[in-house]
């Protein structure tokens, strides 16, 4: 998925099994961008047709964008005109800070509990 800040969102990447679903009734939805595979896997090939329709409809719009991504395999090495990709480790560094909330808010919640028994 890409989104931005402002709430603008480019079209969804869905990967299924099956070629044309039959939920679809031969009809897929304009906000979604659809592939199949037997797996059901993000590939490399996918992720770059995605970036660079993204990259397109970035270049027709005259801006420039920075793309945070996380270490996936299938993440090459990008390299578009319109698209700055920032491999950061974004899921790994999410995952710490949620932690660090879960932790301190079970603290809180057990020291409230601890002075409500006493």
């Amino acid at each position: 998925m890409i989104c931005s800040a402002n709430g603008e969102k480019f079209k969804l990447l869905v990967i299924g099994k099956a070629s044309m679903p039959r939920a679809f009734n031969n009809v897929l939805p304009k906000d979604i961008i659809w592939k199949s595979n037997p797996k059901a896997w993000m590939t490399a090939t996918y992720f770059m047709e995605y970036l660079q329709k993204f990259n397109y409809v970035i270049g027709q719009q005259n801006r420039k964008v920075l793309l945070l991504t996380d270490n996936a395999s299938f993440h090459p090495e990008i390299e578009l005109s319109n698209v700055t990709a920032l491999n950061t480790g974004i899921i790994k560094h999410f995952e710490l800070k949620y932690r660090q909330f879960r932790n301190r808010h079970n603290n809180l919640s057990f020291r409230t509990l601890s002075r409500e028994t006493k």
